[in-house]
């Protein structure tokens, strides 16, 4: 157990400035119980419905299709039942939705489809909650449905045996959370936690179903299913707190040792050293590859490469992710450049579209996007022959996408996702009209833009006017804060007015830079104060650096590129270590650079 006592003073301040100030808080922080926050699954909704349908299908050998979607969530929900349910004695079948052909979530072809092909039960995982007509279609079927889902449900649920969301009790119990879905209103019959991925959902109905049936899966065996558990949450996006900290944190450590040759092939092709995996190997290499199959292909390629018990078969699927990766990265910059040339500047929320813009990268084009521009964006496929526009969309802050997309959901053909990122389907006719009224949603929330940029860019834990305390020591104990994520970001640090003593340029085209960087002036005596919201205080540094930082900009803007020696700045940045040579030394990766 990670004693907050054996941390080094700068690290305990930064655990203060990020809320955990006694040490009882801070001990939770750091050692998160996997037991303590292993809630009851029968306190989420429609769980005992779910659990009681899955045990007639058992009974009556009926045919079980787990009904999937194209994203990590969705591809490792999708693998997770698939591994967990024949344990239960359960005959079971899966189908994830085309991008191209199908679109997010249910639909009626789908549906005719599975019923034809002698499903007698389809369950859902990471769609359903808004999907209504398809349900009533099923129904009309006489095919019978489960909903898992994490979405924000509406006012009137989808026809199903069980509708099983725990964001349903945020939305009839709005004063019970806070705004990352933990219990502030204590209530034992309510699930004290909501903000699970699709992926964890689908492991609380495999805890439920392991109370029905305790001799089909024993106890702590169902720990071996975390490593997917972990990859949804970190990917997702969901806020890193209470049960999903502990799910990732664990989920982490099996997914360091995981049984899965599929999962091992991945980490192989993608170089990742399998003992220092972390939520930045899983945010960055492995999610990525994993999304590869739905953006450019379909994502039945992943869920096959997860399930796969051969390792010949993983090694040949996961080359056929990383190739599809690679594709991915130069479409994306692609559409990314000529989104950025066709966006308005007086528009608060950025709408822009292209003709037959790849619909698989068209949601991290608007993530560069939003970055880029400092707003809320959407970036759109135009499909002319069907008179129709698909868009993605990426929020922070007080902007929610998904309250957007309720609010103007009588001008979409369809739409849905979260509160930082969701898509939408509108008539080419009506994007004008449709980008008019989020500007004029954005203007009723009467937002302060500039305020909100705390929201889309990380704020520092520490200010420093001296790199003295960036010692190897401190950098390796930032990693039992892991794993970072939506609200545990990285832990960054502001340079307050530094020079920059050397640059050069990497990279193939000069797209990559490495600054040098010292203190400037004769202030820089050595000291740093913690700022985190109301919290700030300053302590001595122990000596003073002389020695500059490397800090380094991977596909750096034209900004960020533009400096040269003798400038001087603060730089926002994300201490690592780098090793060369058998050598380590710290350097920071540049977040930002303000003048």
């Amino acid at each position: 157990m990670i004693q907050p006592s054996s941390l080094l003073p700068l690290t305990r301040q930064i655990l203060v400035g990020r809320g955990y100030r006694t040490e009882a808080e801070q001990l939770n922080f750091l050692n998160p119980d996997y037991a303590e926050t292993d809630y009851n699954p029968y306190l989420l909704p429609g769980m005992s419905a779910a659990v009681e349908r899955l045990a007639l299908a058992r009974h009556n050998h009926e045919r079980v299709i787990i009904y999937g979607d194209y994203d990590v969530d969705g591809v490792t929900a999708t693998t997770l039942l698939l591994d967990a349910l024949p344990k239960f004695g359960l005959d079971v079948g899966y189908f994830v939705p085309d991008r191209f052909r199908d679109g997010y979530g249910m639909n009626n072809r789908a549906i005719k489809e599975l019923n034809d092909g002698g499903a007698d039960l389809i369950l859902t995982v990471d769609n359903g909650i808004v999907a209504s007509d398809v349900t009533n279609y099923a129904a009309g079927l006489g095919l019978d449905l489960i909903i898992t889902d994490h979405h924000e449900p509406r006012k009137d649920l989808p026809h199903a045996c069980a509708v099983v969301d725990p964001k349903i009790l945020a939305r009839d119990h709005p004063l019970m959370y806070d705004r990352h879905f933990v219990q502030i209103v204590k209530d034992a019959d309510k699930y004290p936690f909501l903000d699970l991925c699709g992926c964890g959902v689908a492991f609380k109905l495999v805890r439920a179903l392991q109370q029905r049936f305790p001799d089909d899966l024993p106890g702590g065996q169902e720990k071996w299913l975390l490593d997917l558990v972990a990859l949804a949450t970190i990917c997702d996006m969901v806020s890193l707190v209470d049960e999903n900290r502990a799910l990732a944190k664990w989920g982490l450590v099996v997914l360091r040792q995981t049984k899965r040759p599929g999962l091992r092939a991945l980490m192989a092709a993608a170089g990742v050293d399998t003992s220092r995996v972390g939520s930045e190997t899983v945010g960055f290499t492995l999610g990525p590859r994993i999304n590869a199959a739905g953006r450019l292909a379909n994502a039945s390629l992943a869920v096959d490469l997860l399930s796969t018990s051969d390792p010949d078969t993983a090694t040949t699927l996961a080359e056929k992710l990383n190739k599809l990766n690679s594709q991915r990265k130069g479409l994306q910059d692609q559409i990314a450049d000529e989104a950025l040339e066709k966006c308005d500047p007086d528009l608060p929320v950025t709408v822009v579209a292209g003709n037959n813009w790849h619909q698989g990268v068209i949601g991290i084009a608007a993530s560069k996007v939003e970055r880029t521009t400092k707003k809320p964006s959407f970036v759109g496929s135009i499909d002319r022959d069907k008179g129709l526009v698909k868009l993605s969309g990426r929020s922070f802050g007080d902007f929610s996408i998904a309250k957007a997309i309720t609010r103007t959901r009588d001008m979409l053909v369809a739409g849905g996702g979260h509160a930082a990122a969701g898509g939408v389907t509108v008539k080419l006719d009506d994007l004008a009209k449709w980008r008019d009224a989020l500007a004029d949603y954005y203007a009723s929330l009467k937002l302060d833009a500039t305020e909100q940029l705390k929201y889309l860019f990380s704020q520092p834990d520490v200010v420093l006017k001296d790199v003295g305390e960036l010692t190897l020591d401190f950098v390796r104990q930032l990693s039992l804060l892991e794993p970072f994520g939506t609200a545990n970001p990285s832990v960054t640090v502001e340079l307050k007015d530094f020079l920059v003593q050397g640059k050069r340029l990497m990279g193939q085209d000069g797209q990559h830079v490495r600054y040098s960087l010292v203190p400037s002036g004769e202030g820089a005596e050595g000291d740093f104060s913690v700022a985190s919201g109301t919290f700030a205080s300053s302590l001595a540094l122990i000596g003073s650096s002389t020695q500059p930082l490397a800090a380094v900009a991977f596909n750096a803007d034209a900004e960020t590129l533009s400096y040269t020696p003798g400038d001087q700045a603060t730089f926002l940045l994300s201490p690592t270590i780098n090793e060369w040579h058998g050598n380590e030394s710290v350097e920071g990766i540049i977040e930002r650079i303000q003048n």
